[in-house]
């Protein structure tokens, strides 16, 4: 059965100069140069298909998705402390979700509010593969972090 894509809302938040897109090699470069900055050095850039949230020529977000084992699914997001709270981070996710040719994708965070808003919602699983999903975004050390799950219909 094929899954209707249609384009993704922009947010009322986000500024019409911030363009939301998939990530071209060259960004690909700029952004594993800039993964220790954002915590998340250890990150195979390689291994996700990414999201750029893009303001002129300045990245100001990044989301991605990687098959992790068993359909697995991990969303990682980060936005530029001053622009977050603007919706960059849900409008990736959105995009991710739309354009990607996946079922499910389960996310480890601290911002279960954005996450339900997207239809995201929680779900219980196992120690191994909370373990495995929080290593992924560095939730693991985050008090509160819950594993969700969207299911595309």
């Amino acid at each position: 059965m094929a899954v209707s894509v249609k384009k993704p809302e922009r947010s009322p938040l986000i500024d019409k100069n911030v363009v939301i897109r998939h990530a071209t090699e060259t960004d690909r470069v700029r952004i594993e140069g800039s993964l220790p900055a954002f915590g998340l050095a250890g990150i195979e850039v390689r291994d996700y298909e990414l999201t750029v949230a893009v303001e002129g020529s300045v990245i100001i977000g990044v989301a991605g998705l990687r098959r992790l084992g068993d359909a697995r699914d991990t969303a990682c997001v980060f936005v530029a402390e001053k622009r977050r709270n603007r919706g960059v981070g849900a409008a990736m996710v959105r995009h991710l979700i739309e354009y990607s040719p996946i079922d499910r994708v389960l996310v480890t965070t601290d911002l279960a509010k954005m996450f339900r808003s997207l239809g995201f919602a929680e779900t219980p699983t196992d120690e191994e593969s909370r373990r495995l999903l929080g290593i992924e975004c560095g939730t693991n050390a985050r008090r509160g972090a819950v594993l969700m799950a969207y299911e595309k219909r």
